[in-house]
């Protein structure tokens, strides 16, 4: 029996008609979990369900699981040692104000009542695409070590003028031009005690004075929530000044990300994977899929030093998803999401055995539906 090509796809399902997938988790069995948003009477609210690692069938009895009653989306997971799910999830006061909840649900999805406390407030991020898709910083990553703590990714905004952080700027030859930052959080990554915090900072960061964003990674002691050191910020590559970081993944020596990476005028942009080392050197880089509109939204590092990526391109009249793997012989490819309508790859995940799961969303008859898929490396 042959072995089926790098990139192509063992199986594909839809979730139910207006819905989407935004992250997605494997289970020790290799099944997966994924959480998104469906809706339910016209209202768009934060979901969960379980899939087989053979076909993707849903399976738990209830199938889809609604997470809260109010307007929301469930916008990451993370699974404990013993099966248990930590999800992150953004839903709607009625007063209009989001909250962010991070709750604990058992093997099956259902709730066990342990939530950690949060805060209503806006949610926040930039726009990415010009389906004017909102890319938010308030619940967007959760990670957790080996006794269940919770890491969350969250935003920061700017660091005030009077007292010095580790991430403020200060000129070296002329401190009077201090200044903030405007900082976003999107992900983390937890691995020997650190919290990898990725995101965005914008601000004046070069000497020509130019107000730019980009991508930065902050190092947190997992206990303290101290900084280790001072944020490692992106440096420029060519003409591509401008750069953030929506999804990161663990990496032998540090982190790998991804995200969007721009000229200063704002076109092209294209998806870029980059990887960090405790001292800050950059010691990967990867920037491909130049278009109108290009991000990452999904990362990994294989045990083989293969690099998978997942994200959005423009291509042609409309927003597709895609999934590429480079390096490794043999092992690249290009997988696209199918359909002439627009679709999205929200993130990736790998199994113990780094079977590849991607997750995103398909328009079909103008309908929005969460998809999954496991493909072939």
């Amino acid at each position: 029996m042959s072995t089926p090509a790098p990139g192509g796809q063992a199986w594909a399902v839809l979730a139910p008609p207006a819905s989407t997938t935004r992250r997605a988790a494997s289970t020790a069995e290799g099944d997966l979990i994924e959480v998104g948003a469906v809706e339910v009477e016209g209202v768009m609210k934060p979901a969960i369900r379980k899939r087989s690692a053979a076909n993707g069938s849903e399976l738990w009895p209830e199938g889809t699981i609604v997470l809260d009653e109010r307007e929301g989306s469930a916008d990451a997971v993370a699974l404990r040692a013993d099966g248990w799910i930590w999800v992150a999830v953004n839903v709607a006061n009625p007063n209009k104000k989001w909250q962010p909840r991070i709750v604990l649900l058992d093997a099956e999805g259902h709730a066990t009542g342990i939530e950690a406390p949060t805060e209503p407030g806006p949610r926040c991020g930039h726009r990415r695409d010009r389906r004017r898709r909102l890319l938010r910083g308030g619940l967007r990553g959760i990670w957790l070590r080996r006794h269940g703590r919770r890491v969350l990714a969250h935003d920061r905004r700017g660091c005030g003028h009077g007292e010095r952080k580790t991430w403020d700027y200060y000129p070296p030859d002329d401190v009077s031009k201090k200044h903030k930052f405007d900082d976003l959080a999107f992900d983390v990554v937890v691995a020997d005690g650190v919290a990898w915090v990725v995101g965005s900072s914008t601000g004046l960061h070069d000497v020509d004075q130019v107000n730019r964003s980009r991508g930065v990674v902050v190092r947190l002691d997992l206990n303290t929530g101290a900084a280790l050191g001072p944020a490692i910020v992106a440096e420029p590559v060519n003409a591509w000044r401008r750069s953030m970081f929506f999804a990161a993944g663990r990496h032998p020596d540090g982190v790998v990300v991804t995200g969007n990476e721009t000229t200063d005028d704002g076109t092209p942009q294209r998806i870029t994977v980059q990887a960090f080392d405790a001292a800050g050197a950059r010691t990967y880089y990867l920037g491909e899929w130049s278009a109108p509109v290009a991000y990452g939204t999904g990362v990994a590092w294989s045990a083989h030093g293969v690099t998978l990526a997942a994200g959005v391109v423009h291509d042609g009249d409309r927003l597709r998803g895609i999934l590429y793997s480079r390096g490794g012989l043999g092992q690249a490819f290009d997988h696209w999401l199918p359909g002439n309508e627009p679709s999205a790859a929200n993130g990736l995940a790998l199994d113990a055995y780094e079977q590849v799961y991607l997750v995103g969303e398909r328009t079909l008859a103008g309908v929005r539906q969460g998809r999954a898929s496991r493909v072939h490396r």
